[in-house]
């Protein structure tokens, strides 16, 4: 009995603090890009559903937005023992790139209407997927959530690059972004392991600390 009630106190000293107001509020802004892709997926299932994916495009946009925002004004929240961080700048960045997801929204759109069957769905779900690794960067607090957000970023990009499948230019352009990227993050994980084996650590504060003269 001592031993299984010590295992639950270091289970509950371990997850201590995961979802307390802070850290619900760092989240809240990547909930809603990601109820945002699974909402464009599931409605395109239905086609009297699917002229409501652009309401549905808007709306988790808009929620991102108005998450961020109260963000701004509140504690820091930090998430899984500090590898993410939501707090002012995170917010701020976070806004700038729901600007930007809402303006390539609406110019996309354009540029699909000349097609006979328009990969919408598809679209509006990776675009939202590319914002939320835009956002999971700005509030990474290690060098391994970062890599999680520079992919969730990454692998829509190469989808979107390459979605009109019918032009040889799309699909050209999408393996060379891929490749392209594909080297990139190898470089990345170089760097991230020879920071790793220097340091000790993959934390950003441990290594804002250790970035000191001499101590690296």
């Amino acid at each position: 009995m001592i031993a299984e009630a010590t295992t639950q106190s270091a289970i509950g000293e371990q997850f201590h603090g995961l979802f307390d107001a802070p850290a619900r509020a760092a989240l809240w802004p990547l909930a809603a890009l990601a109820a945002g892709v699974l909402g464009c997926l599931l409605v395109d299932l239905h086609q009297a559903l699917a002229r409501a994916r652009g309401l549905l495009v808007i709306a988790a946009l808009a929620a991102c937005a108005w998450f961020q925002l109260r963000l701004l004004q509140q504690p820091v929240g930090t998430v899984l023992h500090g590898s993410y961080h939501g707090d002012a700048t995170s917010a701020a960045f976070g806004l700038l790139f729901v600007a930007g997801g809402l303006i390539a929204w609406l110019a996309s759109h354009g540029y699909y209407r000349r097609d006979a069957q328009p990969p919408l769905a598809e679209h509006d779900a990776l675009l939202l997927s590319a914002v939320a690794g835009m956002t999971l960067m700005s509030g990474a607090n290690d060098l391994l959530v970062f890599f999680v957000g520079l992919e969730l970023l990454s692998l829509p990009l190469y989808a979107l690059a390459a979605l009109r499948r019918s032009r040889a230019a799309s699909v050209e352009a999408g393996l060379k972004y891929f490749l392209l990227g594909a080297f990139a993050s190898a470089l990345y994980l170089f760097g991230a392991a020879l920071l790793y084996t220097a340091s000790g650590t993959i934390s950003l504060d441990a290594l804002r600390v250790l970035a000191a003269p001499g101590e690296l």
